[in-house]
């Protein structure tokens, strides 16, 4: 008589932000555990182990992350099914995730010692490598630049998350780029953190990232995310004739702010009127081809009057598309501790304010940092 095969054991992946990010984190993850002879299942029911890729962005994404976490625990608990946690939320709130779960936590700086968990015969470093991004839902192609940020913005914890800037050397994205059109995918998005700081760690800029596949022959549009808007100002004279290209379909500016003032002491010292100036002359100059703007704002930042408050709203209007959300302190971000923090209500009468003036435009989104 011969013994049975091994069942092929099972996991379950969670992924509690609907960000692009985390949810071609969670796409790589589940290559990765097929690789290593898993299979990845949508019943957490049948996992013998579970991943719960979290995020920390806001306290509402960390509400929903510890709700995860509690749930998964809940359905493997019967089973002895293993819980491990990973995504931003760990190195930004540790001790909300110890709150509920005494389990494995890797946070991303330590991700790879999943191979160790689950005794791995291809890394995960291979698989991040070979791995195409996961399309939008639309079928946008999406393009690994970079991770991490070298900016530091008071307001913001996704630097302890993520660390600092890691580039894709420009070879491998012009590769990426070519697999994406071989495939048939021709409207792509440049992913990264932030795209400002692409090469600060092999060398080489956004720039000339941006030239090296512009260079590439044949019809296909790009999409810039997340581009700080210091540095484009800064790269302006190399970037200005690179943008004007009609490839280039959309851009990403994240304001943040329309004060001079809040933007200091968010640390991210532009000039407004500057920027706005420049973007009006890239429209200008791309008439026969429109470009996308887009942009962020956050409302109710440290000390923001209410005439402050109205320049960003000024300063956002000209844009395509926006998100636009209420200020809420994080663990680990400098702002979580300045003077002047507004009542809740402030800001979410900023937020009404806000939603009645662009909230029939296309594409805007408005959202409560702080929602239960």
């Amino acid at each position: 008589m011969h013994d049975s095969p091994a069942a092929t054991p099972e996991v379950y992946i969670h992924t509690t932000s609907d960000c692009v990010q985390s949810r071609n984190e969670s796409h790589v993850y589940a290559a990765y555990f097929r690789r290593n002879g898993w299979a990845p299942t949508r019943d957490p029911a049948r996992a013998s182990l579970m991943l719960c890729n979290t995020c920390g962005m806001v306290p509402s994404r960390e509400d929903d992350s510890v709700r995860a976490i509690q749930n998964l625990i809940a359905v493997g608990a019967s089973r002895g099914a293993s819980v491990v946690v990973t995504g931003c939320l760990p190195a930004i709130n540790l001790r909300a995730i110890r709150d509920v779960h005494d389990g494995p936590v890797l946070d991303l700086h330590r991700i790879d010692e999943l191979d160790g968990l689950i005794g791995a015969s291809m890394p995960l470093r291979d698989v991040r490598r070979e791995v195409r991004a996961l399309p939008d839902a639309s079928g946008v192609g999406m393009v690994r630049v970079a991770t991490g940020c070298d900016s530091r913005c008071t307001f913001c914890a996704i630097r302890a998350a993520k660390g600092a800037t890691r580039s894709v050397p420009i070879p491998d994205i012009v590769t990426s780029v070519r697999r994406e059109l071989e495939n048939g995918v021709d409207d792509l998005v440049l992913l990264g953190d932030d795209l400002a700081s692409y090469g600060s760690d092999i060398g080489g800029d956004i720039a000339e990232l941006l030239s090296a596949l512009l260079a590439i022959p044949g019809w296909f549009t790009l999409g810039l995310d997340n581009l700080y808007p210091g540095r484009l100002l800064d790269l302006h004279g190399r970037l200005g004739p690179l943008l004007r290209d009609p490839r280039v379909a959309r851009l990403n500016i994240p304001l943040q702010a329309g004060s001079s003032r809040i933007l200091k002491l968010m640390g991210r010292p532009y000039d407004v009127p500057q920027l706005l100036a420049t973007l009006h002359c890239l429209r200008h100059d791309r008439s026969a081809a429109p470009i996308v703007l887009t942009t962020h704002l956050i409302l109710g930042f440290p000390s923001e009057t209410s005439m402050e408050f109205e320049q960003g709203l000024d300063a956002i209007s000209s844009f395509d598309r926006a998100v636009v959300l209420t200020w809420a302190p994080r663990p680990g971000a400098p702002a979580a501790n300045f003077p002047g923090q507004l009542p809740r209500a402030e800001k979410i009468g900023r937020l009404a304010r806000a939603k009645a003036l662009f909230g029939d435009r296309p594409g805007w989104t408005f959202v409560d940092s702080e929602a239960a």
